[in-house]
């Protein structure tokens, strides 16, 4: 037979280091070289005619070790590692979001050395290498301890996909101290044949079948027969059971069978999946000031749907994301109860109420800036949050505050806004108020809009005079936030619109004119860890109705900045008057790239080029006037946020601008 097959194993009894765990999955399976051969690979220890030990001693044996892999094509196992890391991450990934399939809570480790190069895995567990500071007092129990790595070694192998592996001991007597070497040779890495289930009731469980499918559930045919990958794989297919009214579903077995002469393995697994089961009733416990309609509010479920135990943990996500809740624990019975209804309890510890923090960032051509906030995110008990920030720099001083009241069961909340301005910029100069009043909400599909009222009253100061303001505007709002962190996005988009009409007058006489905006940012990992990112940017705005001249100076477009296009002064891309200061247009274009290169684990080198032009036509013209920065960047990577620092020059530098800037600031430049 050119097969044999391998009973279930019970990972939690070897006595192995956890990275060991998935070799025990394959420990019993049969390989061209099984244990016996390879231990007659290891030199019989020379003997007296007494029959004692030649070198025998009384005291410690000092040694060395030597681990040398022989064999794999440096190209192939360079790949192989590339997708180990990306593997690693991915369950790593699961690992933190993913024990939602939990009923107990328990999560299963994570291994962190299932996906190591061989030469290092093979460093980690080797007894040899860690005991040599702890001397056997013979070279024959050295030569024991060698005996245990090479067990040790073809276990992993086979954990590797590598069935058909050998592991040789030699001591080297005559090396000055004696040294223990060990010289692997992986052969040739067996592929994965087959992935099957078979059910404990006869038959599958009531859920659609394509999500049980192997590709599915990330084992693809063809793939290294890897056992992190299976072990990886059968607790996706858990998740998915669990995510689908089968909570209770266990794995009672696996098979695993290998077939030397086609170089592949196939797998079966046992599985229990329990009764179908339904969300019952749900008990909260530990409310204070915070109303039981918030967190009522929040739960995804109601009694009678299909238990999903992705929603659970979605649940306790939700509720620690509102900043009312300093814990969240959520707690469902170990056993199937008898009516297939599964009662909820949540038990919650509020944090407190308040917050106050503050930053600072720094540019050339604006100076220091400092950021200030008050928080109260529970002012009347039902999740309703009042902030309060204050913003001064040498040009802009604005206190702005703001409420949000949620709605207590829609994702969707009302807002307003007051914000005192007083900003003095070579553009212009403006005292005065804004609000906004209206309410947002999500529209699917990770989708947010908002529609509002905005009046505002302001007194203008620019190229035509000192001019009062009376306008309002009806802002109309979209936006998706699709990547994955606020401050450090590696990979997704962004992307926001807004358009508001406003009507009013300015120095009594009557303006109406359309002002719409788009931003957009994409982020592309180059690796499958997202170490390496290339960033990039748009923007593109436009103003209907009115002339250039006859805009209020606050509602044109400008360019150039630390936001903007680096490497021009704050607002100063445009066009300018004949005191070098901008005058805005009615029309804006930005583009910008960058490339963040990863030097250490906390430092990034970030080269970018960004372009941008401001028009006094209603419709951005690249064809002129388009202006190009560029500069290099560094990124400290700290617990908050990347800390960045940015140099950029003006590569279409005009007498006015000058010859470099400098940013410093918190977070990424988009």
């Amino acid at each position: 037979m050119p097969c044999r097959k391998i009973g279930p194993s019970h990972t939690s009894r070897l006595p192995l280091v956890p990275a060991l765990f998935a070799a025990a999955l394959l420990g019993g399976c049969g390989t061209v070289n099984d244990v016996g051969r390879s231990l007659g690979l290891v030199d019989e220890e020379p003997v007296a005619e007494s029959g004692e030990p030649l070198f025998a001693t009384v005291g410690g044996v000092t040694y060395t070790t030597q681990i040398t892999v022989e064999g794999l094509d440096p190209e192939e196992a360079a790949e192989q590692q590339r997708l180990a890391e990306a593997r690693a991450e991915k369950r790593a990934r699961e690992e933190k979001e993913g024990a939602a399939g939990s009923v107990t809570g328990s999560q299963p480790q994570v291994d962190e050395l299932a996906d190591a190069p061989l030469d290092e895995l093979f460093d980690s567990l080797s007894e040899l290498r860690r005991l040599e500071d702890r001397p056997p007092p013979s070279l024959a129990a050295l030569r024991r301890r060698g005996q245990g790595d090479v067990e040790l070694f073809q276990k992993a192998l086979r954990s590797r996909g590598y069935f058909d592996g050998e592991v040789r001991l030699r001591i080297d007597r005559d090396a000055e101290p004696p040294e223990a070497q060990i010289t692997v040779r992986p052969g040739p890495r067996y592929k994965l044949a087959g992935w099957t289930v078979d059910w404990a009731a006869g038959q599958p469980p009531l859920v659609d079948a394509e999500k049980l499918t192997p590709k599915a559930l990330g084992l693809p045919m063809g793939a290294a027969a890897e056992a992190a990958e299976v072990v990886a794989g059968e607790r996706r297919l858990l998740t998915t059971l669990g995510a689908n009214g089968y909570p209770f579903a266990r794995q009672t077995g696996r098979r695993a069978v290998v077939d030397h002469d086609t170089r592949s393995m196939a797998v079966t697994v046992d599985i229990d999946s329990g009764p179908f089961t339904r969300f019952g009733d749900t008990s909260v416990e530990g409310l204070e000031d915070v109303l039981a309609t918030v967190v009522e509010g929040k739960r995804p479920w109601q009694p009678g749907d299909t238990y999903d135990a992705g929603k659970i943990e979605s649940y306790r996500a939700d509720l620690l994301a509102t900043g009312l809740f300093s814990s969240a624990v959520i707690e469902t019975p170990e056993t199937p109860p008898a009516d297939g209804s599964m009662p909820v309890k949540l038990t919650v510890v509020e944090g407190p109420p308040r917050s106050i923090g503050a930053g600072v960032r720094y540019s050339t051509t604006v100076g220091p800036e400092l950021r200030a906030f008050w928080e109260h995110r529970n002012l009347t008990g039902r999740g309703d949050k009042l902030r309060t920030e204050l913003d001064i720099s040498p040009v802009l001083q604005e206190l702005d505050v703001n409420y949000k009241r949620p709605h207590p069961r829609e994702d969707r909340f009302n807002f307003g806004t007051v914000k005192l301005i007083n900003e003095d910029t070579d553009a212009f100069q403006q005292t005065g108020i804004e609000t906004r009043f209206g309410q947002e909400r999500a529209l699917g599909d990770g989708w947010r809009g908002s529609l509002a009222l905005a009046p505002e009253y302001k007194i203008l100061d620019d190229e035509k005079g000192e001019r009062t303001s009376y306008l309002l505007g009806v802002p109309v709002t979209l936006s998706r936030d699709a990547s994955d962190s606020l401050l450090d996005p590696r990979r997704g988009y962004r992307i926001s619109g807004e358009v508001i009409p406003y009507t009013g007058a300015i120095e009594g006489a009557a303006i109406s004119f359309l002002r719409a905006e788009l931003n957009g940012s994409i982020y592309v990992p180059l690796d499958e860890l997202g170490r390496w990112v290339l960033a990039g940017r748009g923007r593109i705005g436009s103003v209907a109705g009115a002339a250039t001249a006859t805009l209020p100076a606050d509602k044109r477009f400008y360019a150039g900045g630390g936001g903007s296009v680096r490497g021009y002064g704050y607002r100063m891309l445009g066009p300018l008057d004949g005191n070098g200061d901008p005058l805005g247009g009615r029309s804006v274009a930005e583009a910008g790239v960058e490339l963040r290169m990863p030097v250490t684990q906390d430092i990034s080198v970030v080269p970018f080029i960004e372009a941008g032009q401001i028009s006094e036509e209603p419709w951005p013209d690249l064809s002129t006037n388009l202006r190009t920065g560029a500069g290099l960047g560094l990124r400290y990577y700290t617990p908050l946020g990347p800390f960045r620092f940015d140099v950029a020059l003006p590569l279409d530098r005009r007498d006015a601008d000058d010859p470099y800037q400098i940013y410093i600031s918190l977070g990424q430049a988009f």
